[in-house]
């Protein structure tokens, strides 16, 4: 999914929450104020969290405490997730072309 679309998904799916009853804006502002982070937050997890809230609403009694604890989970399960798919990559990279040249150098020796 192109980067456009999983904002604009996000977008959607927080105004549902809202129109749900769930101050979402105030939680992740709260959130992002506590931290004192100057970037946003990924969409990705806002989404898995805004999805987790809808499935599981009857049972929510305290929104700000559930959303940190399921917000704070979602969040690693991104950056782990991420960070696996750079490392991926890093390795992918490193077999490449120029690592053919070096072995075969390293064989003439």
């Amino acid at each position: 999914m192109a980067k456009e679309d999983i904002k604009e998904t996000a977008q959607k799916i927080m105004a549902k929450v809202y129109k749900d009853g769930f101050n979402i804006y105030m939680c992740l502002a709260k959130l992002k104020k506590q931290l004192k982070l100057c970037v946003d937050f990924p969409p990705e997890a806002i989404i898995w969290t805004c999805e987790e809230y809808l499935r599981t609403k009857p049972n929510v009694k305290k929104p700000y405490p559930w959303f940190l604890r399921v917000f704070s989970a979602n969040s690693a399960k991104y950056f782990s997730s991420q960070q696996e798919r750079e490392s991926q990559d890093r390795h992918r990279t490193r077999g490449g072309p120029m690592a053919q040249s070096i072995k075969d150098i390293l064989k003439g020796m």
